[in-house]
């Protein structure tokens, strides 16, 4: 290449990266982080971000925070630090199954291969996940690199840990010194989780599609909600239960409405975008399915669908009221300008500026089944070669989904 060539070169005319090249340019690691940088428009001016807090804002207090942590992260052995922590641990509002495993993994006393080897027990000792380390509890709940995605996954958005840990404990540690009580807890349900799937005699990798990132962070997070409502029912003497209705909801007649998904690869190098356009008859006027070579975590692909949506329905000239997305928090990011200056600052910038050439679009959250069209037609993306865009007119893959949506 040129020597004064800039990243320009290295994009496709499809507004994605130039695979081709950056394999011809770059080495398989480089390549992948490359993957990971959400695509903009290319508008929006360089800016300072604090990776070390969400939103990528400095503040007083994340200084202070990180600053503590460090010292702490050294402090493990210290008797009165590991009471305080194990107490709090104790405290943690998760179910109590979950919480004695943590405590089986901080003491390692989990039947690993290695460790039923050091009991008498006849084993090569080997992950049957990887088959690449020895299965000890770090390995099987953290280091395993069949585990990779689920930690991209979690950990978008959250400070890097330091690696290179000597026990499971000290992870446990130093990530509870690194977040928030809300990620920990994530974190606690995550592992406990990932060794059921691990030892589940159905599961595909040993693992229950762990490769799966999405499965197991989901899963997760859904148990952590299912635990919380059924607990606050429990305070009001009764279980408490919500009732939606199941199908899309049509828009006021002569406006339209927009609905999109994306659908990340298994190996993550690939994202599939669906996006469909329907009036208030439930008739369709355009959709598509995208597909991006990219390697973003579920919730930045779903970011970069609504943003690849917005600019579908201008080109289509159908503009709608409402775009709508199964994921609240980027509507929250949308609406009050949360995490500009973060990783995905350059999308949401670009988001903005889309919306503010346009009246009275708003964006809203639905519930998945009623994305279900978007989501079929993000997952059909991943089959094909080039994008596919359908005018009056949709993949047959969202049929059943369209004709659900039907009045009557």
């Amino acid at each position: 290449m040129d020597g004064n060539a800039t990243v320009n070169c290295l994009i496709a005319p499809s507004g994605g990266w130039n695979m081709h090249l950056l394999k011809d340019i770059f080495n398989a690691e480089d390549v992948d982080s490359i993957l990971r940088i959400p695509m903009g428009l290319g508008r929006s001016e360089d800016d300072i971000m604090w990776h070390y807090k969400e939103n990528g804002m400095f503040t007083v207090k994340s200084g202070y925070w990180i600053g503590r942590c460090l010292v702490e992260s050294s402090s493990s052995s210290n008797p009165r630090l590991l009471k305080s922590w194990w107490n709090s641990f104790w405290k943690t509002k998760i179910m109590l199954k979950v919480k004695i495993f943590v405590w089986k993994t901080c003491n390692d006393w989990i039947p690993t291969k290695v460790n039923i080897a050091h009991r008498g027990v006849q084993t090569n000792g080997l992950c049957e996940a990887c088959k690449a380390s020895n299965e000890t509890t770090l390995h099987s709940l953290w280091e395993c690199r069949k585990l990779k995605h689920i930690h991209e996954e979690w950990l978008y958005g959250i400070i890097p840990l330091r690696g290179n840990y000597s026990t499971f404990f000290n992870l446990v540690w130093d990530v509870s010194c690194l977040v928030n009580k809300e990620h920990m807890e994530l974190f606690y349900v995550m592992v406990w989780k990932i060794w059921f799937c691990r030892n589940s005699r159905n599961s595909t990798l040993h693992g229950c599609q762990m490769h799966k990132r999405q499965n197991v962070v989901c899963w997760s997070k859904d148990f952590i909600a299912d635990f919380r409502n059924i607990e606050n029912g429990k305070k009001d003497g009764f279980v408490r239960t919500k009732m939606y209705d199941c199908n899309w909801k049509p828009p006021d007649e002569g406006a339209y409405k927009a609905n999109c998904d994306a659908v990340v690869e298994n190996s993550g190098n690939q994202i599939g975008l669906g996006m469909v356009i329907m009036d208030s008859a439930v008739e369709v006027l355009a959709s598509c399915s995208q597909i991006l070579e990219a390697n973003l975590s579920t919730k930045m692909a779903k970011l970069v669908a609504i943003h690849k949506c917005l600019q579908f329905c201008i080109n289509c000239g159908l503009v709608p009221y409402a775009i709508e997305t199964d994921d609240a928090s980027l509507v929250k990011w949308i609406t009050v300008k949360e995490k500009w200056n973060s990783y995905g600052g350059t999308i949401l910038y670009d988001i903005s500026n889309l919306n503010s050439t346009l009246k009275g679009l708003t964006f809203c959250h639905v519930r998945k089944r009623h994305n279900k069209a978007a989501h079929e037609l993000a997952k059909y993306a991943l089959g094909i070669s080039k994008d596919v865009y359908w005018m009056e007119d949709f993949s047959g893959c969202i049929s059943k989904d369209i004709e659900a949506d039907m009045p009557g």
